[in-house]
């Protein structure tokens, strides 16, 4: 204590210079002449906050050359770290398009090459999707399972169908009783079966006067031109969707809980219109 307020009495009147009280290591490294621009730049030419913004000879242009994005097949062929480094790239390049197109509305001027911004976002939206296929091809191979929350549909405690996204929960299900009033393990509540009851016969309803809808829609057009009565399906299909209605799907295709080593919706349309492409080139 007695050290303490000696410290302060020295401090005092020394008055607000209070670096003499420091030690000479810490001085060492806060003095800015000595620091070099690779501490707290990772650019070679360590431009600081001017790296924010786009080089002066594009200023006054009113079209800036640049180039195409970065598709999937090239970045499949990039390594981690490769990928890594070009994440930083396009990183800095998405935040100084970001600035000069809020300095340029500032200013009410058109930007130069507006498209740009779109272009880096693509690529990054590339690289994010072959580190996600990587992750999945890592854990189906040491796991035998993607590790994905493929979100599903399932019964809620009333007995509706609804969409519903897995996530992790700071406390397990048996014991969250929150989440097992919204969503029951095992079985539906016996509470629920007259909610259920009614709302099937309303979907039911709404179905059927629909259905009618469309058939009377159908059968008008092919009294005032019969050359169309060869053509029912196409009209079925496009008064359908002018409609809204939906046909009922089966049990297992509408509740379906996905298998741990199911991929995604995202990747598994990209493998097919991969497939279908090889298929139709060889």
């Amino acid at each position: 204590m007695l050290k303490l307020l000696c410290r302060f009495n020295k401090a005092l009147s020394l008055g607000n210079d209070l670096s003499k009280l420091m030690p000479n290591k810490t001085s060492l490294f806060l003095s800015s002449n000595k620091l070099s621009k690779n501490l707290y730049s990772t650019s070679t030419g360590g431009r600081n906050l001017m790296e924010f913004f786009d080089d002066k000879k594009n200023w006054t242009e009113e079209k800036v050359k640049h180039g195409r994005p970065w598709n999937l097949d090239e970045l499949r062929l990039k390594s981690n770290v490769d990928l890594h480094k070009l994440w930083y790239i396009l990183h800095k390049e998405r935040n100084m398009l970001l600035t000069m197109e809020e300095v340029y509305k500032q200013k009410d001027l058109p930007m130069p090459s507006h498209e740009r911004i779109a272009k880096v976002d693509e690529s990054m939206e590339n690289v994010l999707s072959v580190v996600e296929e990587r992750n999945i091809a890592y854990n189906l191979l040491e796991t035998g399972e993607t590790k994905k929350h493929i979100p599903y549909r399932r019964y809620n405690s009333f007995g509706h169908i609804q969409y519903y996204k897995p996530r992790e929960y700071l406390v397990p299900w048996y014991l969250n009783r929150m989440w097992k009033l919204k969503y029951h393990y095992k079985k539906i509540p016996y509470w629920s079966k007259f909610y259920t009851s009614l709302n099937r016969v309303r979907l039911r309803k709404e179905r059927r006067k629909l259905f009618k809808k469309v058939d009377s829609s159908i059968h008008r057009i092919i009294e005032k031109h019969p050359e169309y009565s060869e053509d029912k399906e196409y009209l079925r299909e496009y008064f359908e969707k002018k409609y809204g209605y939906k046909p009922p799907r089966p049990y297992h295709e509408l509740i379906r809980k996905p298998a741990p080593n199911e991929l995604p919706k995202n990747i598994q349309e990209r493998l097919e219109s991969k497939n279908k492409f090889y298929d139709e080139e060889f």
